[in-house]
Parts: C-alpha cells; structure tokens; sequence
C-alpha cells in the first residue's frame, strides 16, 4: 500500500467516528484566515489557498485542517483558518505571497487537540461541527 493509500484508508477508517484528544506535532502551512458567513462557506477558502499551492508547484504534505478562533458553534460570521501543509522546505515565492492573503508559516505543537475526521462533501459539514463541540462541551465538565 502507498503513503497516500495508507492516509486514505486511515482517514476513511476515523471518518463519522467520535473526536479524540491528539498530539499534533509542528507543521509548516500555506494558511488563508477570514471570517466568513458559515462553515459551509470555507469552501471558498480552500479554493483560493488550492489554486496559490498548484500556481506555486506546491505538493500537499499532510491531511488538510481548519482552526476555528470561535468559542463553541457559532451559525454565522465564523472566524477559521485553513491550513494546507506543506514541507518544511518547499519554496513558496515571497513575492506571491505579498499580493495575496495567504501565508506560509510554522505551526506550533499543540500537545492536546480535539480532532474529528470527515470524509464528504462539504454540505454536510455542520454535524460533525455541532458534533465535535458536543463532545467537546462534555469533555470540559
């Protein structure tokens, strides 16, 4: 099996699972952060730091993610960032970044993260959100 086969075949095994506490080691990301109308919204965003990473002959180093700056759910004005990974080496043109909104930049560690995984279209986002936040909510009491 492939590196890639094996990242699909996790994902889809810890995809509709339940959220669990992981350690997210330091990861270096083309990242775009707004606040936008809903979750469903985010679609836009993953497509502007897409389009920057094949212009830039970027490969995708590691699963996609969002951070949601938010506390708890929120039905509109959604504050995220997207977070592409890419290798700790690649070149990502200075100028390029400049006249765009996306940044490269190194994300810490963070020792203790909820994580859920969702394999799907983005139309059905909103329950693994509500999801996740349920469980977190739980955890927390």
């Amino acid at each position: 099996m492939s590196e890639c086969e094996a990242v699909v075949d996790a994902a889809v095994r810890a995809a509709n699972g339940p959220p669990v506490i992981k350690n997210v080691p330091e990861v270096r990301v083309l990242s775009l952060r707004t606040v936008i109308a809903n979750y469903r919204a985010q679609k836009m965003l993953w497509d502007q730091v897409l389009t920057f990473s094949r212009a830039q002959g970027l490969a995708i180093a590691r699963p996609c993610f969002s951070i949601y700056f938010d506390q708890g759910y929120k039905e509109k004005d959604v504050d995220v960032e997207v977070c592409l990974p890419i290798a700790m080496d690649a070149k990502v043109s200075h100028e390029e970044t400049l006249t765009s909104s996306i940044t490269a930049r190194i994300l810490p560690a963070v020792s203790r993260a909820a994580s859920v995984v969702h394999v799907g279209s983005y139309d059905d986002l909103n329950p693994v959100y509500l999801k996740l936040y349920a469980w977190i909510g739980e955890e927390d009491s």
